[in-house]
């Protein structure tokens, strides 16, 4: 069930999954919200968790992760976190991406969380103490008693719909407990063989591919409301369409047309916001025919209907 939350409810969160979250302290007044949303947890056998959670965040933050021994797998379906892990460095984990780390020993991880951002995600979580015959997995196993590695992979499109069912009902026990669990585990078992999208495969693209790779997510960037084509981009980047495609999700970490998405979703928020467009403007610059159509998807990517963005986000509730 969708409900407001303070900074002290994410607090609270955070402190029984190892989490220290924090924010400028103008944001931490007990009597405005910082999300809204709904956030659904389920333990499984040997102390595993399976976590889904769709809010929207109203200010920025930071979320810094004591992780104990263990293995974490977080999923992005909307939205997008910037990561700091020792021994990898910083990525962006991006809607259509996910990150598999395991770890032997405590590790702290930081994701900074952009703010009027709606956050989209799943996770499951595995101890580091769990009974080794409980799944009879040696790649589990071995995961475990690694010292660390962190992966970070684009989410087959067969997964995405059934990731997409966990937020379509209320969390209710009996079969339903049964079925998540099974989505708990097909995701462990993508996760524990995906391959990293930093593995060499990604670092042989040369230097001028990746200038052309620029060059198309600069064009997206900067002229989103253009009626962009596959074709277009790859004539733009010297390529086939299917090795943009390719080549962009490996250096992006997204599709074209879902970074696109994203670039057309922010100009709107915009302005919106700052240009007081109407809903009708904004669809048009975002590539709707229809408002109402823009308006679902707005309100799928930021919490709130475009008409209601208009008088001010910091203003609802």
């Amino acid at each position: 069930m969708s409900r407001y939350f303070t900074f002290a409810d994410y607090r609270r969160f955070g402190h029984r999954h190892g989490f220290d979250y924090r924010a400028a302290p103008e944001h931490l007044r007990d009597d405005q919200w910082a999300g809204h949303g709904e956030v659904n947890e389920q333990f499984l056998r040997g102390g595993m968790s399976l976590i889904a959670s769709d809010v929207h965040n109203r200010f920025p933050y930071v979320a810094t992760a004591q992780q104990s021994p263990g293995l974490a797998i977080r999923v992005m379906l909307q939205g997008q976190v910037d990561v700091r892990i020792p021994r990898r460095g910083g990525f962006t984990l991006r809607a259509g991406t996910a990150m598999t780390a395991h770890h032997r020993e405590q590790v702290e991880m930081t994701g900074t969380h952009p703010g009027e951002t709606r956050m989209r995600g799943v996770s499951v979580m595995v101890p580091g103490q769990i009974d080794p015959d409980l799944f009879q997995l040696p790649q589990l196993e071995t995961a475990l008693n690694t010292h660390l590695e962190c992966r970070h992979w684009a989410i087959p499109h067969t997964l995405l719909p059934v990731l997409g069912q966990l937020f379509e009902s209320p969390w209710e026990d009996g079969i339903d407990a049964l079925w998540r669990e099974g989505v708990a585990l097909q995701l462990l078992a993508v996760g524990l063989k995906a391959e990293d999208l930093q593995t060499d495969h990604v670092r042989t693209l040369r230097a001028g591919q990746r200038e052309r790779l620029e060059r198309v997510r600069a064009y997206l960037h900067d002229d989103p409301s253009h009626a962009h084509s596959l074709i277009e981009l790859a004539q733009l980047a010297c390529m086939s369409p299917s090795s943009l495609r390719r080549h962009f999700a490996q250096q992006y970490g997204c599709s074209v047309f879902d970074y696109l998405h994203e670039q057309r979703m922010r100009h709107a928020e915009q302005g919106l916001r700052e240009d007081g467009w109407t809903v009708e403007q904004a669809a048009a610059a975002s590539g709707y025919r229809h408002p109402s159509n823009f308006a679902a998807a707005f309100r799928k990517r930021f919490g709130l209907v475009p008409s209601r963005w208009r008088t001010g986000p910091s203003k609802v509730g």
